[in-house]
């Protein structure tokens, strides 16, 4: 693992060090990660005794964010706000902090973007990133890798790392089963499939594999025109299901080509289930080889390597489910996350009016 590579690590206040705060957050309609994301904040730091103003708008404003017809409350001191738009909040006379939950511009993703998201990302996008990294405040990325694209794509400086957080006290590990030598691998993809989240290479482990292994995909199906490997395809799960189905399983397959950080996996690295990942996805900064599985996307070989590993030796699956528990104890609770987001806001008030 390589956590925090050549980023600032940020120095955590006690709870009771902290000024309560008036948060306004300008949110854009999306049901994307990053709008789950904001709610989320929102009800923890109301949780924790901040002022929290959650002004939601149309999709229609990812286009164009300044038109939006929001402005904060009197009260509010900081502006928390996605990378995408923040921009167009950096001139209202408070401290702005903007989140970058991917760097799409990324050339790794090119191919995995049509003609017209490429030049919406290109011409729209891009500029309102970098306009947010030179005016916001305070830039926060929510993982070592996007971090590090940041850096190298936005030529950010003012960049520090809040990791995403998953409720540790309530994705817990079970008691699992024993695992016998030659037992079939319970595999479990969660997420929409994709070629970015690596559906394929998914397909083609679970195909190999055959009856040595289950597979169950939990979320949105796979569209008409794409693999459909054999297994239980169960829809969206509530929390509750999800878990039980964390619990159940041996192995998260996630070979990913690139995440900001996969709230699913940290769930699951906290129910304890090792996770098959991807190297330069951003999860490789938490997922080792003691925790998991990770290799190159080409690398299908290896990957069967692995798995025919652990079905041979359960000692080693048992020592990677204790594993991977730790580190999402660790670096991925939502306390820590929690911790992160206050001491960034505060600080950042704390410079919009030292400067």
């Amino acid at each position: 693992m390589s956590l925090g590579k050549s980023v600032p690590a940020i120095v955590h206040l006690g709870f009771s060090e902290l000024t309560k705060m008036h948060v306004w957050m300008p949110l854009v309609k999306t049901g994307t990660g990053s709008e789950d994301y904001t709610r989320a904040l929102t009800d923890q730091l109301r949780q924790r005794g901040h002022t929290v103003t959650l002004d939601l708008v149309s999709h229609f404003f990812q286009y164009a964010p300044w038109l939006a017809p929001i402005r904060p409350p009197s009260t509010a001191n900081v502006i928390l706000a996605n990378s995408w738009n923040a921009a167009a909040f950096t001139n209202l006379g408070l401290p702005t902090v903007s989140v970058c939950h991917l760097v799409i511009h990324d050339p790794r993703l090119a191919p995995y973007k049509s003609q017209v998201q490429s030049l919406f990302h290109r011409y729209f996008v891009l500029p309102m990133e970098k306009a947010a990294v030179r005016r916001a405040t305070t830039n926060v990325a929510v993982s070592p890798l996007v971090a590090r694209q940041m850096q190298r794509i936005f030529g950010a400086r003012n960049v520090v790392t809040v990791n995403n957080g998953v409720d540790t006290n309530f994705f817990t590990p079970s008691e699992p089963p024993e695992r016998a030598p030659g037992d079939p691998l319970k595999l479990l993809f969660v997420g929409k499939p994709s070629l970015r989240k690596g559906f394929d290479i998914a397909t083609e482990i679970v195909n190999r594999l055959g009856d040595r292994a289950t597979f169950t995909c939990a979320g949105q199906e796979p569209s008409s025109d794409f693999p459909r490997p054999p297994g239980n395809y169960t829809g969206y799960l509530d929390k509750s299901v999800l878990r039980d189905a964390y619990r159940a399983a041996d192995i998260l397959l996630f070979p990913s080509r690139m995440e900001g950080l996969s709230l699913a996996v940290a769930e699951a690295m906290s129910c304890g289930l090792p996770i098959l990942t991807c190297e330069g996805s951003a999860m490789d900064d938490f997922v080792d080889k003691d925790a998991g599985i990770v290799r190159s996307e080409d690398d299908i070989d290896g990957f069967m390597e692995d798995l025919e590993s652990v079905i041979r030796q359960p000692e080693r699956h048992a020592r990677m489910r204790l594993a991977t528990q730790k580190i999402a104890s660790e670096q991925l609770s939502q306390n820590r996350w929690l911790d992160g987001i206050e001491t960034v806001l505060h600080n950042s008030v704390t410079k919009f009016q030292d400067d």
